[in-house]
């Protein structure tokens, strides 16, 4: 099995979701991140960001095939839930805040 994130030979990125409810799945991205450097590079402290995509009311392990939110890297995003996703009723945040409800 492939290491995440990875690009396949169609040239379409792969991800694996951090978690998923019924609303959301979500995902740190590889190329968007929270600070940058004047010179375009991500700043020390930077911290990848998270994008969510609608979860289609599921929560089983699959693949979403969806756009991507990214303004680094445009396209097609395959978005695998697996096991080490976290599935649950509500969304939360790396830090464990709810957020919603």
């Amino acid at each position: 099995m492939a290491t995440f994130p990875y690009k396949d030979d169609n040239g379409e990125w792969h991800v694996e979701a951090s978690h998923v409810n019924t609303v959301q799945i979500s995902y740190r991205c590889p190329f968007c991140w929270s600070s940058y450097k004047q010179n375009g590079e991500p700043s020390a402290n930077a911290k990848s960001t998270v994008h969510h995509h609608g979860s289609c009311g599921e929560v089983h392990n699959r693949v979403e095939h969806r756009g991507s939110h990214c303004d680094k890297e445009k396209g097609a995003i395959n978005i695998h839930i697996t096991d080490k996703t976290i599935k649950d009723a509500r969304l939360r945040k790396e830090n464990g805040d709810v957020i919603n409800e």
